[in-house]
């Protein structure tokens, strides 16, 4: 969008480079809800967050265009015993972040619970605190080569990807839930391993295990393969952005997402590469790009990108959104979620997975080879079959 401009009763507010790189870009939030569901109730509470939260009341303008779009969409279907809800909005205005603040937004009015709404900042913060930011002497970009700048060709090789892996390979979207006990008994002991090593000075999330958990169980039959994994982890800056500029971030709700790569790894290690060893491989990836160096360095890459694609090579893309919480909604007394889809997944990668938090366990969503699904399913029921002995 352009600079901001107002009138008495309209904002027109600039959005970053960032929101500009998936400004094409509709993601659709969908519940599975059972129980009486009161939607009256929900609607009076959608309607009040809009009413306090202005921006998203408005319309995303494209200035060179008339084309508009409505900021925010809720459409319900409602069944005998179940109710489907789903929420829209843009990507090139809201990120995983900005969109859990919707949710907690609404499930506050829900509840009779006071909220933080989010300030119409007269300049764009991102941009503002970026542009403040010098280049240290000695200081070098990092290079990257997950993204490269588009082209024809670069535009050639990821459709051509793309239409093998869809129409030869079997890649589809699909979902796996893992419930608590089920997330304890791969999570516990990778992280009990990690808190040995090095004299208890090594971490890992549960977000690092289960991704890494989710390679390496994909590929399980496909030990031979001679490919290499060429990987990348969506993060959230607003905690960086924080620190840098000594001005909260905590509730801007635009895009604030950056990725770090994570070093190759031929396909034929993984099997013999512990889960310990691969769940800190994707930590140090992730603690590595959490620099200022590597923010700044991607903000100077903003320019036309599109993921990298070769011969050899599987790539993937990986976006742990539990801290965003959009599952953490209480939608009435004796109503549940019983399962979200967040949808679609522009990872811009043949592989994906994204993580959410629903209920008391994970909920992992992506797009995936059916026979790496079918390894996943497989290891999962044969994980729940050892808990039950």
């Amino acid at each position: 969008m352009a600079g901001t401009q107002s009138t008495h009763n309209e904002q027109l507010c600039r959005l970053s480079p960032l929101d500009n790189f998936v400004d094409n870009v509709n993601m659709v939030c969908g519940y599975v809800i059972q129980g009486d569901l009161d939607l009256g109730k929900v609607e009076a509470a959608i309607a009040s967050v809009v009413d306090k939260w202005r921006m998203l009341a408005g319309r995303t303008v494209w200035l060179e265009s008339e084309k508009k779009a409505p900021l925010l969409s809720v459409h319900v279907s409602v069944f005998s015993d179940l109710t489907f809800l789903g929420i829209t909005y843009p990507h090139g205005v809201l990120d995983g972040m900005g969109f859990g603040h919707v949710v907690r937004a609404i499930d506050a009015e829900l509840n009779g619970r006071e909220w933080d709404v989010p300030v119409l900042e007269e300049e764009n913060k991102f941009v503002k605190v970026v542009r403040g930011m010098e280049w240290e002497e000695g200081e070098e970009k990092v290079e990257y080569t997950t993204f490269v700048p588009f082209g024809v060709v670069p535009l050639a090789k990821i459709l051509c990807s793309l239409a093998v892996q869809r129409a030869w390979h079997g890649v589809e979207s699909g979902q796996v839930y893992l419930g608590d006990t089920v997330v304890k008994k791969i999570v516990e002991p990778v992280k009990e391993e990690v808190r040995g090593m090095k004299g208890g000075k090594e971490w890992v999330s549960t977000g690092d295990v289960l991704n890494a958990w989710c390679v390496k169980t994909a590929y399980l039959d496909e030990a031979d393969s001679p490919n290499t994994l060429e990987a990348y982890m969506l993060f959230d800056t607003r905690q960086l952005l924080s620190e840098a500029s000594g001005t909260s971030f905590d509730t801007y709700p635009n895009n604030a997402a950056l990725y770090a790569e994570i070093p190759h790894l031929p396909l034929r290690t993984l099997s013999t590469t512990p889960l310990p060893t691969l769940a800190l491989h994707f930590r140090n990836a992730l603690v590595a790009s959490r620099t200022l160096t590597h923010l700044k360095s991607q903000v100077a890459h903003f320019r036309p990108q599109i993921a990298h694609r070769e011969w050899g090579v599987d790539s993937w893309g990986f976006s742990n959104q539990v801290k965003a919480r959009t599952g953490d909604v209480s939608w009435g007394e004796g109503v549940r979620v019983v399962n979200m889809v967040p949808y679609p997944l522009p990872m811009n990668s043949d592989s994906c997975i994204l993580v959410n938090r629903l209920g008391s366990g994970y909920m992992l969503t992506g797009d995936l080879r059916k026979s790496r699904w079918a390894s996943i399913v497989g290891e999962l029921g044969r994980i729940k079959k050892e808990l039950e002995v």
